[in-house]
């Protein structure tokens, strides 16, 4: 399994990203940007290995738009809270049609 862990980068006013690859035989491995490194602890605030990536807040928000894009899901909050709305009123809609069928 491939843990991702984002830890805020006051340095640069962004995002410090490392990816781990918790399969490995020998332990978890740090997947750095240039190359792979081996490390024996799981914690990368700690570990002293370079973040797998490092972005700011602007092109981290960039990332996270497109990979939601890419998976099938969206972003944006308000747009999820209006489906979920729309579909609260569908269902809301259609219990008051049954109970007054019931009745």
């Amino acid at each position: 399994m491939i843990r991702a862990y984002v830890n805020p980068d006051f340095a640069r006013l962004g995002l410090a990203i490392h990816l781990i690859d918790q399969r490995g035989q020998d332990g978890p491995t740090f997947l750095a940007a240039p190359a792979e490194l081996v490390f024996s602890e799981i914690d990368p605030m700690t570990s002293g290995q370079e973040p797998t990536l490092q972005l700011s807040d602007e092109a981290a928000r960039a990332l996270l738009d497109a990979l939601a894009a890419h998976y099938g899901g969206s972003s944006d909050v308000q747009t999820l809270r209006k489906d979920y709305l729309a579909e609260r009123a569908r269902v809301d809609k259609m219990i008051d049609h049954m109970v007054r069928r019931a009745s």
